[in-house]
């Protein structure tokens, strides 16, 4: 299983600091999570941060849109390196299939892999509009861009109905309050690829992140 890891647990947003560890000795992907205060009520990540983290690595980047206007800034997405394959990620609530399926089928246009994101209240098969056009999906496993989420425990369930109900062609990617002890039972359900974020951070858990790695 593949580990991606986000900026936005980054400490003090000091990216230069960090360098030495995003490289493919320590993860697959950099998580870049879009946040703008509308859609959800953190700001993430922005196009300021991108300028600077796009020099920092050679790995691969995963946006997660979590913004109002997410064709808005698909542009600057567009003008990135694509480091082996950059991942798009739109979210679904609260807007209209067609408006998410436009957004789908313009991001694949540009060699983009694309994916939609299923929060915790999501109904499941809000998911079927879209499986024929996406390459991922992003479960997430706390409360979309909630201050001091935690990890909801249903998450697991939820994961393997998911699995179920796409099959095995699709990723399945998990994001929220990963750890080492949930990554292994998330691998046993069939996840592709886990996205941490303030465990990796934190040197003692990096260091069994990585023998879970090895």
């Amino acid at each position: 299983m593949k580990l991606s890891v986000s900026m936005f647990a980054c400490p003090n947003r000091e990216f230069e600091n960090s360098k030495h560890l995003l490289t493919k000795k320590s993860v697959d992907s950099i998580h870049i999570d879009m946040m703008d205060g509308v859609c959800v009520p953190l700001k993430g990540i922005t196009e300021e941060d991108m300028e600077i983290l796009k020099n920092l690595t050679q790995l691969p980047f995963i946006f997660h849109l979590m913004i109002q206007d997410q064709e808005k800034v698909l542009p600057y997405i567009y003008t990135l390196p694509k480091n082996e394959g950059n991942t798009v990620i739109f979210t679904i609530e609260g807007f209209s299939a067609d408006y998410v399926l436009t957004l789908l089928k313009e991001a694949k246009g540009q060699n983009l892999q694309v994916g939609i994101a299923i929060w915790p209240s999501t109904p499941i098969d809000k998911l079927l509009p879209f499986i024929d056009y996406i390459d991922v999906v992003l479960i997430m496993t706390t409360e979309a861009g909630q201050p001091n989420s935690v990890f909801i425990p249903e998450s697991f369930n939820r994961v393997a109905q998911i699995r179920k109900l796409i099959g095995n062609a699709i990723a399945i990617l998990v994001d929220g309050s990963m750890n080492y002890e949930r990554l292994t039972k998330m691998e046993a359900l069939g996840v592709n690829e886990c996205i941490v974020g303030r465990s990796f951070f934190d040197e003692k858990e990096r260091s069994r992140l990585a023998t879970y790695r090895n």
